[in-house]
C-alpha cells in the first residue's frame, strides 16, 4: 500500500483470535479477611525468609496499587523533614509530607506509567513502619525497601500458590492480590475509574479499570472496602 501497488491495506480490518487473557479481579481477594488470612499465613514465624519477603511485597501493592514489580525499586530512605522545592530528584522510595499533611513516595514505574508519586494512606504508613522495623532486624544492611530480587512474577505466584493451598482459598494473581484490590477500595470510596488510573500510573484515562483491574460488578461508593 505504501508504495502504491495496492489501494487498501486487506489487514486493516480483521477478526481477533488472540485469546483474551483472565481478567485481574477474577483472581482477587473478595474482601479484606481474606487478604489477612494469606498474609498471615506468609508472616508466620515459620515460614520460609523468602515466602516474608514476598508477603510484604504483596501487602505494600495492596496498599497502594503499585505492580508487582514496582516495589523492588523502592529504597530504604529516611523521610524528608519538609517537602522538596523539586521532587525531580528524590529517588524511588522518596518520603515526603506534602503541603496538605499526606504522605508521599517516589516510585518508579513500569511499562511507561505516569504519576511518579504514590499517597501512603494511614495504614499504609503503618504497614510501612512495622515493615521498616523488621528489615532492621532482619536484613539491616540492605539498601532496598522490598529485596525479592525479581520483577517477575515466579516468586510472588508461587507465595500465593502456597498459601491458598494451605488456607483451602482459591487461586490468586499478584495483579489480582494487589492491584485489582487497590481498585476495589478505591471505587469503594467513590473514586471514578479515571482517576483511579492516573493514581496508579495508568495511560489509558480508566480504560484498564474498567476492562482489567475493576469488577464489572463492584458498587462504586458505599465504603464496603478498606
Amino acid at each position: 500500500m505504501l508504495a502504491g501497488r495496492i489501494e487498501k491495506n486487506p489487514l486493516a480490518i480483521r477478526p481477533t483470535f488472540a485469546k483474551v487473557k483472565a481478567h485481574c479481579h477474577e483472581a482477587c481477594p473478595d474482601d479484606d479477611e481474606t487478604m489477612h488470612r494469606v498474609l498471615s499465613h506468609l508472616f508466620d514465624p515459620a515460614s520460609a525468609p523468602l515466602l516474608k519477603l514476598a508477603g510484604g511485597t504483596l501487602a505494600f501493592c495492596a496498599h497502594t496499587g503499585l505492580r508487582p514489580g514496582e516495589p523492588a525499586f523502592l529504597l530504604r530512605l529516611p523521610p524528608l523533614a519538609e517537602p522538596p522545592p523539586t521532587t525531580r530528584q528524590l529517588e524511588p522510595g522518596g518520603l515526603f509530607r506534602d503541603r496538605t499533611g499526606l504522605l508521599r513516595m517516589k516510585v518508579q514505574r513500569l511499562k511507561h506509567g505516569q504519576n511518579p508519586f504514590i499517597t501512603l494512606h494511614p495504614a499504609a504508613e503503618s504497614f510501612l513502619s512495622a515493615w521498616r522495623a523488621w528489615l532492621a532486624v532482619t536484613l539491616p544492611d540492605e539498601p532496598r525497601l522490598f529485596p525479592l530480587g525479581t520483577d517477575d512474577q515466579t516468586t510472588l505466584n508461587r507465595a500465593l500458590n502456597t498459601a491458598s493451598a494451605a488456607l483451602g482459598l482459591p487461586h490468586f494473581k499478584p495483579h489480582g492480590f494487589g492491584r485489582a484490590y487497590q481498585v476495589k477500595v478505591r471505587r469503594s470510596q467513590g473514586a471514578d475509574d479515571a482517576t483511579i488510573a492516573g493514581e496508579m500510573g495508568q495511560t489509558t484515562n480508566g480504560e484498564l479499570i474498567r476492562s482489567v483491574y475493576g469488577d464489572p460488578q463492584d458498587l462504586i461508593g458505599g465504603q464496603m472496602f478498606d
